[in-house]
């Protein structure tokens, strides 16, 4: 885990429970990105664990995350740096 906090600071923003479905998410997209030589999967878990750890570091958030909703399907969103 050390090695992904470093790579990735935002991750200490991840309750422990967290931290540790993020290292298997990770894991998992890293081996099939390995495997097929695509690593969009692995690009899409990085960016969404990263969305739940700046949702995490949200101040009026409560610190389990009770108050944290979570979408039953992703939506896709503009990407800031395209639009006019």
């Amino acid at each position: 885990m050390d090695s992904l906090i470093d790579t990735f600071p935002w991750v200490t923003l991840l309750p422990d429970a967290a931290r540790a479905q993020f290292a298997d998410d990770f894991r998992a997209a890293a081996r099939v990105g390995a495997a097929t030589g695509q690593f969009d999967r692995l690009a899409i878990t990085l960016s969404s664990w990263q969305a739940t750890a700046e949702a995490y570091a949200t101040p009026h958030l409560d610190p389990t995350g009770a108050n944290l909703d979570y979408l039953d399907i992703p939506e896709p969103v503009p990407n800031p740096h395209e639009m006019p």
